[in-house]
């Protein structure tokens, strides 16, 4: 067994304004607010734009406001700073979340992944190369079948034929 070093993983459940529920997966910190460009982005007037963090320690997880507008609470208590811990609720401005910490991730690799894709998927992959070659072979029929009618209309020994043997309307 390798002593790697991990960085622990939480996950926050949210439910915005409109009542929507998604979760956001995390490692080591995560930065909360309105800016698009923080880890969990909420939408909302009455969360700051960098509202709050959440960071994992040598002590465990840990939330610190960051001078929002409106406040954090944990358990409905206001915080500057708190410990957190699996299933407390985390309140940023008026948007409620549920706090976890998730397991730990075995290593991956490209089998692994590849083996977990494939039993995920719901839908039977389809074979692309019949269609594709159906389509090609079609086409190229057509192209063959007027390929070969211009070059008959357009044949100068056909015409030659086809001239020698009419009448002449010469009198």
């Amino acid at each position: 067994m390798t002593d790697t070093p991990h960085t622990p993983r939480g996950e926050l459940t949210l439910r915005d304004e409109s009542g929507a529920v998604r979760r956001v997966e995390f490692r080591g910190r995560a930065l909360v607010g309105r800016d698009p460009s923080c880890t969990v982005v909420l939408p909302s007037g009455t969360v700051s734009r960098h509202h709050a963090v959440l960071e994992y320690d040598e002590d465990g997880w840990h939330v610190r406001d960051l001078n929002s507008g409106n406040g954090t609470q944990v358990n409905r208590k206001g915080v500057l700073t708190s410990a957190v811990a699996p299933g407390d609720e985390l309140i940023f401005g008026e948007l409620a979340a549920r706090f976890e910490n998730l397991p730990d991730e075995e290593p991956s690799r490209p089998e692994t992944t590849a083996r977990l894709l494939t039993q995920t998927l719901r839908v039977k992959p389809v074979k692309k190369a019949r269609p594709v070659a159906a389509v090609a072979v079609t086409a190229m029929s057509v192209g063959l079948l007027l390929g070969a009618t211009l070059f008959s209309r357009g044949c100068p020994s056909r015409r030659a034929a086809e001239h020698a043997g009419a009448p002449s309307d010469a009198r």
